[in-house]
């Protein structure tokens, strides 16, 4: 898997689980896609409103539920940071780490990547 030459395989995929641990957010799609957060993640709705995730405060409030049962119709890699867009235009970067420590993981099947 090279992220930064094809996240085409993310397209049409659909949001099936959400799981917070205390260190990680863990994003479950059908076709056994999956990303893990482990640094931070910015979550834009509908109304322009943004919303933060980080591993340091993974207590907080963090409304990205309602991507649920929603698909990605668009993603890519920039600096580093993977975006995702969904079928209902809302919007996901999760973010690579300043420190170039693992920042994020993407499975698609049992090919995996650890993005920093």
């Amino acid at each position: 898997m090279d992220l930064k030459n094809d996240t085409q395989f993310l397209i049409g995929k659909t949001l099936l689980q959400v799981c917070f641990g205390l260190y990680q957010l863990q994003l479950n799609f059908n076709d056994n896609v999956r990303i893990h957060v482990v640094d931070s993640i910015i979550y834009e709705d509908l109304n322009g409103a943004i919303y933060k995730w980080n591993f340091n405060d993974g207590r907080k409030p963090f409304p990205i539920s309602n991507l649920i049962e929603l698909t990605i119709t668009h993603a890519n890699l920039s600096n580093n940071d993977l975006n995702l867009v969904f079928s209902n235009s809302e919007r996901l970067k999760i973010k690579s780490g300043e420190d170039n420590l693992e920042s994020f993981m993407v499975y698609n099947g049992d090919d995996w990547q650890v993005c920093c």
